[in-house]
């Protein structure tokens, strides 16, 4: 690149500034739309190599996951390696292979009903094997804010119990929005100190629609889990946002 801009500094060195000028905005537009051409053909690229992984993926486990999720039998740890372990060869621990298999398990997941429920115990030791839950925890604190957020909700999303302990690191960072989902996940699943952020004085500072929402969820499981909530009419007392106020009173009607 220096080579290519010295020589055209020397080759138009003679000439009026305004062609000089014009050259290099050239120059500078041919090396933007080479660069474009370029990063477009990479995306392109990732997305093919992204759909020819799943279709294997999924070819490969969709079927053994749903007899393993959706039966009466428990399965064994044993017995469940035995139905998983691959006969074309997958590298487990690959980064794309845990992000593929990890949609694949939550939408199977989400294929339960009434009449077809989901076998908790297979459910787990398949978690388990294909060391999910270790692989996104590390995630939530080893990458920026949008990696953490990402492994956040699909951490919620495969095991709908995350522990305290993977969720307190988020529960000061710096990312607003970060934090409040981390806050609001730590009060679905911790016993002792559930409400200690809505005692904060800031704590209904930019409330909006998706963290009411997010809360009532907190709410909801705390209530599933124990059989009763504190009385939220405290935090219409304290409170300094109207738009809080207003969500606890709806809170209120609803429990």
């Amino acid at each position: 690149m220096k080579y290519i801009i010295y020589y055209l500094e020397s080759h138009f060195a003679g000439y009026a500034p305004m062609i000089r000028i014009a050259v290099l905005a050239v120059f500078i537009l041919i090396s933007l739309y080479i660069i474009a051409l370029l990063t477009f053909q990479i995306i392109a690229f990732s997305r093919k190599l992204r759909k020819r992984r799943t279709r294997k993926v999924y070819k490969k486990y969709r079927k053994k996951l749903m007899e393993i999720f959706y039966t009466d039998v428990y399965l064994s740890f044993e017995d469940i390696s035995e139905k998983l372990v691959p006969t074309i060869k997958f590298n487990l621990d690959r980064k794309w292979f845990k992000e593929i298999i990890t949609d694949l398990i939550i939408t199977l997941k989400k294929a339960e009903t009434e009449n077809n429920k989901l076998n908790i115990g297979n459910y787990n030791s398949v978690l388990v094997y294909f060391g999910l839950e270790k692989f996104w925890a590390d995630r939530i604190t080893a990458h920026g804010v949008a990696s953490s957020t990402k492994a956040l909700r699909k951490l919620e999303s495969l095991t709908n119990q995350l522990s305290a302990s993977v969720v307190a690191p988020l529960l000061h960072h710096r990312d607003k929005e970060l934090r409040k989902l981390a806050r609001s996940e730590f009060m679905k699943f911790e016993s002792d100190n559930a409400y200690q952020f809505m005692e904060e004085v800031d704590f209904d500072k930019d409330m909006n629609r998706l963290d009411e929402i997010r809360l009532h969820e907190s709410l909801k499981k705390i209530h599933e889990r124990q059989g009763r909530l504190p009385q939220l009419t405290q935090w219409i007392k304290k409170a300094n946002n109207e738009k809080f106020k207003c969500f606890v009173i709806r809170e209120v009607g609803f429990f």
